[in-house]
């Protein structure tokens, strides 16, 4: 059958040429049908495998989480013991300054306090301690010893000088020894000196 120009000039398919095209138009259609599937399946997969990998991540994240905050509680933890230990030092350092300082107000004093408890009243601030040899200087101690001895001169004694005879008993001018100043003696020296006891 051939094509026939209607009157507007436009030619017209025939019935058979009708079909024809929408045999290929169905079979057009129903390819995007199969590649629409397959898209929609290759898309659905891709989602899947972000979706775990955006999982997997999170959870490495909350790893990675837990990780930097348990360091950072032991890096605290670290520095509070550190701190603790710096100001225990300091403290153990300060006092044995303190004692450095007191010696060398003792041994600079004429005389000695008749009690400890006014050692308060000793201006250890005052003293210095040489920052090369650590020893307080002297200059500083005379003026503690100067200040403290005019404020509180009722508190120092006169350091004793002693002018009694040897601790032991030496004997008469034989060099004898009655019984009780032989007991008197260490039992090293009595066993040494067991001979020279006086008879009576």
């Amino acid at each position: 059958m051939t094509e026939q120009e209607n009157p507007s000039g436009n030619s017209e398919q025939t019935p058979v040429e009708r079909a024809e095209e929408q045999k290929v138009s169905y079979e057009t259609h129903r390819k995007l049908l199969s590649e629409k599937k397959r898209l929609q399946e290759e898309r659905d997969t891709l989602k899947a495998q972000q979706e775990a990998l955006e999982l997997q991540r999170l959870e490495q994240d909350g790893e990675l989480s837990k990780q930097v905050e348990f360091y950072k509680s032991k890096h605290t933890e670290t520095l509070s013991t550190v701190e603790e230990l710096t100001q225990k030092l300091n403290g153990e350092q300060e006092k044995w300054n303190t004692a450095r300082k007191l010696n060398a107000f003792k041994e600079a004093l004429p005389g000695q306090i008749v009690s400890p408890k006014f050692l308060v009243h000793v201006p250890v601030e005052d003293i210095i301690l040489d920052p090369e040899t650590g020893e307080p200087d002297s200059n500083s101690v005379k003026k503690a010893v100067d200040y403290f001895t005019q404020e509180f001169s009722q508190v120092i004694q006169p350091k004793t000088i002693s002018t009694s005879p040897n601790k032991f008993p030496q004997g008469d001018s034989s060099g004898k020894l009655t019984l009780e100043e032989w007991k008197k003696l260490p039992y090293d020296d009595r066993i040494k000196r067991k001979s020279e006891i006086i008879k009576t």
